[in-house]
């Protein structure tokens, strides 16, 4: 129970408008002259399954700034809640709308903090000619592990406050990505910090994305398991049997209590 009244409470937090009006709101505290970091991170039937025995990512998620209904199973929660949310946001379809926006002027940056140093590669390559007016000041692969040591994290902090990016996106993969921004946000020296995780594969075209019309149909997360079903198969079979036996059976119920009592 004390973990379906945390999903609750992120159900509550997650931005329920329009990408454009996200997107909108990053871009004006980028542009504010106040220091204050702000973060964006993403929630999809994934996180939903984590956080049942992660209370330490859900804190993370909730301390979000934007919480973003990335994959259709947050906007059917929500919206199985009562919760008036517009659409779903991709953290991919998020990013190139910032960047975008912020491309139409000269004088803003980004760092890039995540996944290999051939992927990272790719990325600036791919953002030099969609994005040209945006600088890319740095990149940095860090190692693939599961906990950083205090000098490999003191490492990755130096490199971004060297640099004092406009801009920090982030792809260390769900959960670790957010708890890492958490841990650190307050040492980091930038205005806004991007948790995109897989973004950093599908941008510079690594992993495909599923046609427009398998997206519209929620069904990307079988296409990705037919892309790579060894590492994949476990991980969307138990975060879709959690969604329909666990989560839905209690915001319906959660639902029909409110409308009962309203009446």
């Amino acid at each position: 129970m004390r973990y379906l009244l945390k999903l609750e409470y992120l159900l509550h937090k997650t931005f329920k408008r329009t990408s454009n009006e996200c997107s909108n709101q990053i871009i004006k505290h980028i542009k504010n002259k106040n220091k204050k970091i702000k973060i964006l991170s993403t929630i999809n039937t994934n996180s939903l399954l984590v956080i049942q025995n992660d209370n330490t990512f859900k804190k993370d998620l909730m301390h979000s700034n934007w919480l973003i209904p990335d994959g259709y199973g947050a906007v059917i929660a929500c919206k199985l809640l009562g919760l008036k949310i517009r659409e779903r946001i991709s953290g991919s379809y998020i990013f190139n709308e910032i960047n975008y926006k912020l491309n139409k002027h000269i004088n803003y940056n980004c760092v890039f903090l995540g996944s290999t140093k051939k992927t990272l590669k790719l990325i600036v390559k791919k953002m030099k000619l969609n994005y040209p007016n945006i600088k890319i000041k740095g990149c940095l692969s860090p190692p693939f592990k599961n906990i950083y040591s205090t000098a490999e994290t003191n490492k990755m902090i130096n490199f971004i406050n060297k640099k004092k990016p406009d801009v920090l996106w982030v792809g260390l993969t769900q959960p670790k990505q957010e708890k890492w921004i958490y841990e650190n946000f307050n040492k980091l020296d930038t205005k806004f910090v991007g948790a995109i995780g897989a973004v950093f594969d599908f941008y510079p075209d690594l992993i495909k994305r599923a046609p427009i019309i398998v997206q519209d149909l929620g069904l990307e997360w079988l296409y990705r398991i037919i892309q790579d079903p060894k590492r994949l198969w476990k991980r969307y079979l138990f975060c879709n049997l959690n969604f329909v036996f666990i989560i839905l059976p209690y915001l319906l119920y959660v639902r029909a209590k409110y409308i009962i009592n309203f009446k």
